[in-house]
């Protein structure tokens, strides 16, 4: 038999979920920039979740603003995957590390070891000799450096992490550029004016020039200052590191 009260009170229960999500999504639009503008490629899949959700919403309630948040959504996607394959030309030019005779294997176990998210933990062979200052690469693209080493595992601290600075060359003019990092795969520089660079400009480590550090993404250049300030993207995703070389220094 059919109980129109528990119909009743299935349709309230509905549409009080329907209303408390709009809510949600409405408070943190303001933030979404930020959060979808901090999704690298792998986590495309991610973004079309979120442009699923607010299509259906928009549908619901008829929402003008939700539906300007799928149109954003969208063209936010389109740049990712060209995001994606511009790293994947990028890694097919300078990849050549996992070539190298001295590499040693390694797996990540851990992308946020400490509580600032600067260090990373891994584990190797046991009888591999592995050194504090040996340097880490994942697909050719520098991330860290051995800071603690044990009987099979390690700790390494990620190159591009606050305060940390790093001795990059500029393949296009073949000038030495000392990076900082900024923490999350980027790093910045200050580089003289009289130097030309331009977005898209390739960087690699000044001691083994076989290993990308990253490409320049950004410049800001003001009449006041004698340098260019660039932002440098190593194209890598933290999160998703699992498999990457270790490489022996000084020995």
């Amino acid at each position: 038999m059919f109980d129109r009260e528990i119909h009743f009170r299935s349709m309230l229960a509905f549409l009080l979920v329907v209303l408390v999500m709009g809510g949600i999504l409405r408070f943190i639009l303001p933030a979404r920039d930020f959060i979808i503008a901090t999704l690298l490629p792998p986590y495309v899949g991610t973004v079309r979740i979120w442009e699923s959700g607010a299509a259906a919403l928009s549908r619901i309630n008829g929402d003008s603003t939700v539906e300007s948040t799928v149109v954003s959504l969208g063209a936010r996607v389109a740049e990712l995957e060209a995001r994606h394959r511009l790293d994947t030309q990028l890694l097919e030019q300078f990849y050549s590390v996992p070539n190298s005779k001295d590499a040693i294997p390694a797996r990540i176990i851990d992308t946020r070891a400490d509580a600032t998210g600067n260090q990373a933990a891994l584990t190797y062979d046991i009888g591999a000799d592995v050194q504090v200052g040996d340097l880490i690469v994942n697909q050719g693209i520098l991330i860290g450096i051995i800071e603690r080493a044990g009987k099979g595992i390690a700790t390494l601290a990620y190159t591009f992490a606050p305060l940390n600075e790093r001795s990059a060359t500029l393949i296009s003019q073949n000038t030495s550029v000392i990076l900082y990092g900024k923490g999350g795969g980027f790093y910045g520089a200050e580089i003289l004016r009289e130097v030309q660079i331009s977005e898209g400009d390739i960087l690699v480590d000044s001691e083994r020039q076989d290993i990308v550090i990253g490409e320049i993404v950004s410049i800001d250049q003001s009449p006041a200052r004698p340098f260019s300030e660039a932002l440098i993207r190593a194209p890598i995703t933290i999160s998703t590191l699992y498999e990457v070389l270790i490489l022996p220094h000084d020995r």
